[in-house]
């Protein structure tokens, strides 16, 4: 562990980087990795999934992790996770990736949600990518709104990037057309006023609720589901660990891959290498 940094509120990002020679397996965008925590040496391990938050590597990866007043996970890594400790981490999986193409890009998140998103926005400028990008992120306010230099910075470097940015419950010091542009929730009728493509390839991620918001509103914009992608995160506790996997569901006229952080019986098994400044991680075969 080299670096852990306060994104926002409630939100910190651990960076680890490799200690030897060796590569680090290289992330596809969006990808997440699994860490296994060890709170104690009687109880057993603790697994956890966090999408890789910054560009692509094989020199160091980034995870930004959400402290939740019950959530386990969040918790060990405030009260025990600091630089220089030893962690144990999968090598990158998962299917919610950004795919090819030359047409319009939207890029839809809410919360911790904008990790795999902004993963899928620095590929886009370390191409240099000529597609049209939209972002659209909502929090609740500037001290929740996380990464809002980088994607400032990430979009400024696209030939056509733009953005759309709300607050649910904007404080004082939240200026309108600087920090945010519009208060409330995004909607059908921020789709409608900031002109999304029709044609549009959509990644979303976000909580269930404001998934389930977003996919009626594609419904109602007459999206084709085949272009709308989705990953939902799952805040609920591992009953299986050490194993991970991917959900995959059909439902009429919503998006045909609708994936989610869950669990199946596939087993991760993990290997020794070197990840950090001082430190060692172990690798899970993918």
């Amino acid at each position: 562990m080299t670096a852990i940094d306060q994104e926002s509120a409630d939100v910190v990002s651990l960076t680890m980087q490799r200690l030897h020679d060796e590569p680090l397996p290289e992330a596809l965008p969006s990808q997440h990795v699994l860490l296994r925590f060890r709170p104690s040496v009687d109880d057993p391990p603790l697994f956890r999934s966090y999408s890789l938050s910054g560009p692509a590597s094989t020199d160091r990866y980034r995870i930004s992790v959400k402290i939740e007043p019950n959530g386990v996970g969040g918790a060990y890594v405030r009260d025990h996770v600091r630089v220089g400790d030893f962690l144990e981490v999968s090598s990158p999986r998962g299917t919610f990736l950004l795919q090819s193409g030359e047409g319009p890009v939207a890029l839809i998140s809410a919360g911790v949600g904008v990790t795999p998103v902004l993963a899928m926005l620095y590929a886009l400028s370390s191409a240099h990518s000529t597609r049209p990008v939209l972002w659209l992120h909502a929090a609740r306010d500037g001290r929740h709104f996380l990464f809002a230099a980088e994607v400032r910075q990430l979009l400024s470097g696209l030939a056509h990037g733009r953005s759309h940015v709300c607050f649910s419950r904007r404080e004082v010091a939240d200026r309108l057309g600087t920090d945010f542009d519009a208060v409330g929730r995004l909607s059908r009728a921020a789709f409608d006023k900031v002109g999304l493509a029709p044609d549009a390839d959509v990644y979303l991620c976000g909580p269930s609720r404001f998934m389930a918001d977003m996919s009626a509103a594609l419904a109602e914009h007459d999206f084709r589901p085949d272009r709308i992608h989705m990953e939902i995160f799952n805040g609920g506790e591992s009953s299986m660990p050490g194993v991970v996997g991917t959900v995959t569901k059909t439902a009429a006229r919503s998006p045909r891959r609708r994936r989610c952080r869950s669990v199946t019986t596939k087993p991760a098994p993990w290997a020794e290498m070197s990840v950090g400044g001082g430190c060692v991680a172990r690798l899970a075969s993918a």
